[in-house]
């Protein structure tokens, strides 16, 4: 069984968005789809780091970026990122992740039971004068659940066709 946990023996991020760049520059590609749907968070430089590289790509190819009621936090700044940098089009449903929220989370443990405590240090601001409730996509997708049961994503089904 591998141990998916906090990134362990996940592969690394560097060395995949490098191979896309690389893939990118060489062969002729119509459409890139970066899926943030099921993305609760985490740690949003590497991927605002690489849509800032896409950016200085200039290619000639339609970034979708694929967000949903279970993207959070780091995700929503990486949704919001691709799109200012890459003028990606969002797809799908609107996150649950707020673009203004509380983040920076740290750690301690509890001294008498181990319980680990996770906490905001830090209160990011993403759109001035204003504090959405989400951020909503360009496209609106909404999964089916007759498509969900037979193993069809309907989102990507729909990008096809775009």
């Amino acid at each position: 069984m591998v141990n998916y946990r906090y990134g362990k023996n996940l592969p690394s991020f560097k060395k995949t968005t490098a191979e896309i760049i690389n893939i990118l520059k060489e062969k002729d590609i119509k459409k890139l789809v970066i899926d943030l749907r099921h993305n609760g968070g985490g740690s949003s430089p590497q991927g605002s780091r690489f849509a800032r590289q896409l950016k200085n790509l200039n290619l000639d190819t339609d970034i979708y970026v694929v967000i949903g009621n279970r993207t959070f936090s780091a995700a929503t700044i990486n949704a919001i990122h691709f799109k200012e940098y890459t003028k990606a089009t969002l797809i799908g449903e609107p996150t649950s992740g707020k673009p203004n929220h509380y983040g920076e989370v740290k750690t301690f443990k509890l001294p008498n039971t181990g319980m680990l405590v996770h906490y905001s240090t830090k209160y990011i601001t993403l759109i001035d004068n204003a504090d959405p409730d989400s951020i909503y996509p360009d496209i609106y997708c909404y999964v089916k659940f007759s498509d969900f049961v037979n193993g069809v994503d309907t989102i990507l089904e729909k990008i096809k066709r775009l």
